[in-house]
């Protein structure tokens, strides 16, 4: 039987977020997230905005968590838009700097342009800009504005038909309503879903265990704390999945007690070689946002890994 302790600590960010405010009609499935459901635009607050409100979906499947769909007819003719949320991992695929990588006159102020039919000159696209974390990118009839908010990724695409962009004064009046939308839905996930302000610290490490099902054996332990700015965070699930040599796959969930530490045994230390953590969001006043998952493969006593979370900036 090994006696020795092996520990590592792995550093994340968790958010701050305000209740969930009640979701107006639309087409919500029964296992939506109802949190993370409240952070897009309910019917009353599109109506109040002028737009025309289409739908708030469940997503099909576990890629996204929930899409919303809207119209606006301020300009005379409809411009669709559409809000989809769904979880994110990192922010490195949204960044600009990876979104133009090995492409030319794609970002700008150099980006690739169409001459209309009164000789105006327009961005054709792709035609990317810095925003947050993330990225915009509009062209001639398509924009689209991706950021993490917390664990959120968070996609507006705004589209309309190309025979409604005649003069250079169309495209910017189109820019204009998607900027604009992207401050509604922005302001409302700001009061709601607010980045890198909690941090989640987690160690594993090889230890024998002397109860349980795995007596007599050595074992991967995973314990930590959820810290804010009050302190332990009680009640929230730490949660994640352990993998072995072969790819086999098991998920694990442990809560915080009331000083927001947790502890749990994984499985056997011959047969654990991965575990991803993350802490969820909860769904009581006030709320927290979920981390984006810490992924621990080294159980040799290397030097701490270290996530200090995704700033929205």
């Amino acid at each position: 039987m090994r006696n020795r302790v092996i520990r590592f600590t792995v550093l994340a960010a968790l958010v701050l977020v305000l209740l969930p405010l009640s979701l107006s009609a639309g087409t919500v499935a029964a296992h939506t997230d109802k949190l993370i459901t409240s952070l897009v635009l309910n019917e009353a607050e599109a109506v109040a905005l002028g737009l025309q409100f289409g739908s708030i979906d469940d997503a099909s499947s576990q890629s996204d968590y929930v899409t919303a769909r809207y119209l606006d007819p301020s300009l005379g003719y409809d411009i669709h838009l559409t809000v989809t949320l769904s979880p994110c991992n990192s922010t490195e695929s949204i960044s600009l700097a990876s979104m133009t990588f090995g492409c030319t006159n794609c970002a700008e102020p150099s980006c690739q342009e169409r001459q209309l039919a009164n000789g105006d000159r327009i961005p054709n696209g792709p035609c990317y800009s810095a925003y947050r974390n993330g990225y915009t990118n509009f062209g001639f009839t398509v924009g689209e504005t991706v950021f993490a908010q917390g664990d959120v990724l968070v996609r507006i695409q705004s589209s309309k038909g190309s025979g409604k962009v005649k003069t250079l004064q169309d495209y910017q009046a189109t820019l204009s309503r998607h900027n604009w939308f992207v401050q509604q839905v922005v302001a409302k996930l700001d009061a709601r879903y607010q980045a890198d302000a909690m941090h989640l610290t987690a160690h594993a490490y090889v230890a024998p265990q002397t109860t349980g099902a795995l007596s007599g054996r050595d074992a991967v332990v995973l314990e930590g704390t959820l810290t804010g700015p009050a302190g332990g965070v009680a009640g929230v699930t730490i949660e994640g999945s352990y993998f072995s040599a072969s790819g086999s796959g098991w998920n694990y969930g442990v809560a915080t007690d009331a000083a927001g530490v947790f502890k749990s045994v994984i499985g056997p230390a011959d047969e654990v070689v991965r575990i991803t953590v993350k802490a969820r969001h909860t769904d009581t006043s006030p709320a927290y946002s979920g981390t984006v998952p810490i992924v621990i493969t080294d159980f040799g006593g290397q030097p701490a890994v270290v996530s200090t979370g995704m700033s929205v900036s």
